[in-house]
């Protein structure tokens, strides 16, 4: 009881030094088969000692099962990296700030996904950089490869090197950047979460065409003036900001089935976090007349509700082009998805995870003028959402056709 890390988490610690040297097993009498009260009275004092006996009653020290290492910060009790990581970053402003960076990264709109995952990179340090190089290859460093000033580090290649100094200063930012500090994710957080979401469209492609610059210069030899640099990024922006606008709107607008349509597709998805377990897909299709033709289950593994929303719709569609089906109206209860294929928001809007699975899904939508995408309730929705329970509960994957029978299977 005397080790240094028992004070961490013993509430009443021993009275003094000569009992800081017992062990637990002098504390424990064996004919009474439990704690000896009156030494735990002695050494904790009566509230220490009756908080000892209630947190470990006497069926528990003496029991025959085995002793194993528990997590205490886990319900389970099971240790992973992710529970480590929340403990550690747990109260902390480096943790807070580094998860507001990520999440404005991954999630401001109007960003081009390679420019979100350039950002990224520069968050983590992680630039082809010849400091970076230098410290993986174990090389001397030489300067760098613009003007040879210093050592070539990501603040450096971005914002302290002269040509980058005059791209941010004529900017619409105006920014001096000569005196900004070493760290690239300090910087990166010091301006990016200063910002809106339209001006960090614009800070994302002004970072991004000046490595650009920098990689022509180096690998191609051909230097780029700073006002190529702002025109490059303006251009950008501008076509990622009207992104959504430019999206072609569809057909027609549905909210309610297309009494003309002869097939009728439900999909729905039943999602949980990696951690849980699979993806339940669902697709149920339907003449127009109401008669079951077929269904179709799937267990796969998506980021999020609306991604597995994605490809469940995504796999109701490639089931009905299988049957050489070119009119036919899907059904889903995933508003923001309904608003993609539909125009009423761009695909650029979606979450970075699910960004090609929704691009597919909507070109197949786009390039089919028989398909065309309604929103229903959840409650309407529940024939495809009991197969999708029951895809992910069972781990089933299977096709199936009903016509001409036309029987619902047992399970829903």
């Amino acid at each position: 009881m005397g080790q240094p890390w028992m004070e961490l988490w013993a509430q009443f610690p021993p009275q003094n030094a000569v009992q800081r040297r017992m062990k637990v097993a002098d504390l424990l009498s064996q004919q009474r088969h439990g704690w000896d009260n009156e030494k735990l009275i002695q050494v904790f004092g009566f509230h220490g000692a009756l908080f000892i006996a209630i947190t470990y009653p006497n069926d528990l020290v003496f029991s025959n099962r085995r002793d194993r290492l528990l997590f205490t910060p886990a319900k389970n009790g099971e240790f992973s990296i992710k529970g480590a990581y929340k403990l550690l970053t747990q109260g902390s402003h480096t943790g807070s700030s580094l998860s507001k960076l990520f999440n404005a990264i991954w999630y401001t709109p109007h960003i081009l996904p390679r420019a979100r995952v350039f950002l990224w990179k520069i968050a983590k340090n992680a630039l082809p950089v010849e400091q970076v190089l230098c410290y993986r290859l174990n090389k001397q460093p030489q300067g760098c490869s613009l003007c040879g000033c210093q050592t070539e580090n990501v603040v450096h290649t971005l914002f302290k090197c002269p040509v980058a100094q005059q791209v941010w200063f004529c900017s619409e930012f105006g920014l001096r950047t000569e005196n900004l500090p070493d760290d690239s994710q300090q910087v990166l957080a010091m301006l990016f979460l200063s910002l809106s979401q339209q001006q960090r469209s614009a800070f994302s492609a002004i970072a991004w065409h000046l490595w650009k610059a920098r990689c022509k210069e180096v690998f191609e030899g051909k230097k780029v003036s700073p006002f190529m640099v702002l025109s490059s990024a303006s251009n950008l922006t501008f076509t990622m900001r009207i992104a959504p606008v430019a999206v072609p709107a569809r057909r027609q607008i549905l909210t309610t089935i297309v009494p003309n349509s002869p097939f009728i597709c439900y999909s729905d998805a039943s999602w949980v976090s990696h951690e849980e377990g699979g993806v339940g897909l669902a697709a149920v299709v339907f003449t127009n007349n109401r008669l079951l033709v077929q269904y179709e289950l799937r267990v796969t593994a998506a980021s999020s509700p609306f991604h597995s929303e994605v490809l469940a719709l995504s796999m109701a569609v490639q089931m009905i082009l299988s049957n050489n089906i070119n009119d036919c109206c899907f059904l889903t209860d995933c508003k923001e998805l309904f608003d993609v294929l539909n125009g009423l928001s761009g695909v650029t809007s979606v979450e970075w995870r699910a960004y090609d699975d929704t691009l597919q899904l909507l070109d197949v939508m786009t390039a089919t003028p028989g398909f065309n995408c309604a929103h229903i309730n959840r409650d309407d929705n529940h024939l495809a959402d009991s197969f999708a329970k029951f895809a992910r509960f069972r781990n089933v994957n299977c096709t199936d056709y009903t016509f001409p029978t036309c029987c619902i299977p047992d399970f829903c």
